[in-house]
């Protein structure tokens, strides 16, 4: 099963570049938003030279990946602001931008590695790098006892 959409901050994305594993988000997620914000500052200026599998994954035919820049729509900016104001008193800007996003496309899944912020998060699902691995993991383990079953 795939899921319509999250929103992705930097970390999660440089840590499954640096492993050139960022197609294993294309098997639980339809799309991938990855706030302006996110792209422009964290990735470009963390991603160092995994920076390149990044930027070619976001800008592949077919690509699940999108920038969204919420500045370009003015629906998206107000309905993510007050949101990003909000969690910038207690975390970190890229997971502001992302609460910020999901609050306003409605997609409630974030995806991020830096797990001490989530309890900030608590209104959104919140999701690492290695809860996705277990999601496939179960989700193979499933298709395998279905084959077992079926034969």
């Amino acid at each position: 099963m795939r899921y319509t959409g999250a929103i992705s901050d930097a970390d999660i994305l440089i840590n499954l570049a640096m492993v050139n594993r960022l197609d294993i988000l294309e098997l639980l997620f339809k799309e991938i938003i990855i706030p302006q914000f996110v792209y422009d500052i964290e990735i470009k200026k963390n991603a160092g030279r995994y920076y390149g599998v990044i930027n070619e994954a976001l800008h592949k035919d077919g690509s699940i990946f999108k920038i969204v820049d919420r500045k370009k729509d003015i629906s998206i900016n107000i309905l993510a602001r007050d949101i990003i104001e909000d969690k910038k008193k207690v975390i970190v800007p890229g997971e502001s931008e992302c609460a910020g996003y999901a609050h306003a496309l409605r997609i409630p899944i974030i995806i991020s590695d830096n797990y001490t912020e989530f309890k900030w998060l608590d209104e959104f699902v919140t999701l690492t790098h290695n809860n996705i691995l277990e999601r496939l993991q179960k989700t193979k383990q499933k298709i395998f006892l279905i084959i077992l079953i079926a034969n």
